[in-house]
């Protein structure tokens, strides 16, 4: 039951946070820290399927590909890579406007 209730615990919380409250819809580019996380790979899978163009960051390069097989358009590993400069040229700077 313990395990069981962590699932709609993070939906409940990707949903409030990223589709109540941050408006997500189709065609939004959204940037995700953390996205191995529990929270992290709910958001990633909810905001693909919602067709959003999703960018993820994670703690390694191993990580990162697992947020790109996850729905994520780019895994950024953070530790080598910097993510707004990475968010900003593949959007052309629309991300950050």
């Amino acid at each position: 039951m313990v395990e069981a209730a962590a699932v709609p615990e993070t939906y409940f919380t990707v949903w409030t946070n990223l589709f109540d409250r941050g408006g997500c819809k189709a065609g939004d580019t959204v940037l995700i820290h953390g996205g191995t996380s529990g929270i992290g790979t709910t958001a990633i899978q909810l905001a693909a399927a919602w067709g959003a163009k999703v960018y993820a960051t994670a703690g390694s390069a191993d990580k990162a590909r697992f947020c790109e097989r996850l729905g994520a358009v780019r895994g950024i590993d953070y530790h080598n890579e910097d993510f707004v400069s990475v968010v900003r040229e593949a959007t052309g700077g629309r991300a950050w406007t």
